[in-house]
């Protein structure tokens, strides 16, 4: 006699079958991540003279990281001897970001005798993004074949003594001054290390003092991100500081308070903050002045935003870093869109 189900035993089996089926999608969908089965993809083509050793499953690189695969071999029109052989490559969708209109791509052995890949050479980010389907420039590929051919010419060329080399091997007084030329190089090449050492002994001191450490930092990697977003807020010298100075004027204290809000909105995980003083270069500052000048502007505007404008707070207890960099009467390296102030300071939030 089969026994009724009481419904506490109905209402467990129920949420055990429901756990199982979460627990399946779940692990289901944790697979296709690993796999990259669910990744967004995009499609590149390129077209090469030759397509020697590439095929169907070659692997695609952007700057040395596994990208993609070739999915489509195109074959050139019958009877067309310059038609290039159309390579289709399905690359994952996070390398977008990294590629853009002027991308180039080339096919490289892994080793002397190993297969083909295809290394896209990224391009310029003025050129602005690669396009989803876009059909980029190829660049040739010296095959080892060609390398063999060309060494043999030059072994021949050597042994009938003809080119600069082979006259070198024939000709023994040409042969005894090469190698006294080759003696006197290498002794003036052994002081050249000596006073390289001497050199970055010296450089290495003047990055410690405090005035020169402000403008010898890395100001392409502070100011040039191909990555995250990049907000500012751009403010004319003279509406910040007393004329020829680094000291903020009453007006230039409030507006640098008003920048509060601004600031408190961009507070994303990992920003940071980089306070950047430009000097107007036809103002005949000498180049060490205005490196002074620009540096200690920028210091003192970075400083005033942490004490007045909450800039380096991110919550109750992280922090980010407010980087102050002088550029003296040197122009900005990140490309501008709009005509600044020459003698100007900018406050820039980076996000990733």
């Amino acid at each position: 006699m089969t026994r009724p189900v009481s419904r506490t035993t109905a209402v467990l089996a129920g949420l055990f079958v429901l756990l199982a089926v979460a627990g399946g999608a779940y692990g289901l969908f944790a697979v296709g991540d690993r796999q990259r089965l669910w990744a967004e993809k995009f499609t590149v083509h390129v077209g090469f003279e030759t397509a020697s050793g590439v095929g169907v499953g070659t692997g695609v690189r952007v700057r040395g990281l596994d990208a993609g695969a070739v999915t489509a071999v195109g074959l050139p029109a019958t009877g067309r001897a310059d038609t290039p052989v159309v390579l289709t490559m399905v690359l994952d969708g996070k390398f977008s970001r990294l590629l853009f209109a002027d991308a180039t791509a080339r096919v490289k052995a892994e080793g002397l005798v190993g297969g083909r890949v295809i290394e896209l050479a990224p391009g310029s980010p003025d050129k602005g993004a690669l396009a989803d389907g876009a059909i980029i420039a190829s660049k040739p590929t010296a095959d080892l074949n060609d390398v063999i051919e060309q060494a043999a010419g030059l072994v021949g060329d050597v042994k009938n003594g003809r080119g600069s080399l082979g006259k070198l091997i024939q000709d023994d007084g040409m042969y005894k001054e090469m190698t006294g030329t080759l003696a006197q190089t290498k002794q003036l090449m052994e002081k050249s290390q000596d006073a390289v050492a001497a050199i970055q002994q010296d450089a290495e001191t003047l990055k410690k003092l405090p005035i020169i450490r402000g403008y010898v930092e890395d100001s392409v990697a502070l100011l040039v991100r191909h990555t995250g977003s990049r907000e500012r807020t751009v403010f004319p010298a003279d509406a910040l500081f007393e004329p020829g100075r680094a000291v903020l004027t009453e007006e230039g204290k409030v507006k640098l308070k008003e920048l509060s809000p601004w600031l408190a909105e961009r507070r994303g995980s990992g920003s940071d903050v980089v306070v950047a003083a430009f000097a107007d270069p036809k103002a005949g500052l000498a180049t060490q002045v205005a490196h002074t000048l620009t540096a200690r502007q920028s210091e003192v505007v970075a400083e005033y935003l942490r004490d007045h404008a909450a800039a380096h707070k991110l919550g109750w207890w992280s922090r980010r870093p407010v980087k102050p960099i002088g550029f003296g009467g040197r122009p900005s390296p990140a490309p501008e869109s709009e005509p600044l102030p020459p003698a100007r300071v900018e406050v820039i939030v980076f996000t990733p």
